[in-house]
């Protein structure tokens, strides 16, 4: 769970390998796997959900009040395509040819969002708190997720 990986942005970070998991899995999948399609979508869009949440809630917050403001604007404008791509996949029917492309452009999305967090944004906004500050948002990050677990 994130609660055990230590660091907020640590957390964050093992999530976002969580994930690359479950897309993995998914993208081994054939046009006949509807089944699987359908259950390792539902995983995926529970899994980023709460990771979601809690950056939302938290870390994005966290930011524009460190003076992030136009990052964390981008970052949650992000999330908005990351449910609109959930909310395809889940209307196309799941052994439509179509189907594992989209999911290809969709992890595209999200491995270059993750890059931006991971690589940038996240040290940015740790290097700008104090030891304090950042057992603070990690302590309340994991409170936030703990809603959705």
């Amino acid at each position: 769970p994130t609660v055990m990986a230590g660091r907020w942005d640590q957390a964050l970070a093992a999530e976002h390998a969580a994930a690359l998991k479950i897309f993995d899995l998914l993208e081994k999948t054939d046009d006949r796997a509807k089944g699987r399609r359908a259950f390792l979508l539902m995983q995926l869009k529970h899994a980023i959900g709460k990771h979601a949440f809690q950056e939302e809630n938290v870390v994005y917050a966290k930011m524009r009040g460190e003076g992030l403001t136009d990052a964390a604007d981008h970052l949650n404008h992000e999330h908005g395509y990351v449910k609109q791509y959930f909310f395809d996949l889940t209307e196309m029917d799941k052994s439509d040819p179509a189907w594992l492309p989209k999911l290809k452009e969709f992890r595209a999305l999200i491995e270059s969002h993750m890059r931006e967090e991971e690589d940038d944004l996240f040290p940015k906004l740790r290097e700008q708190l104090t030891d304090e500050q950042n057992r603070h948002i990690t302590a309340a990050m994991n409170k936030e997720g703990l809603k959705l677990a």
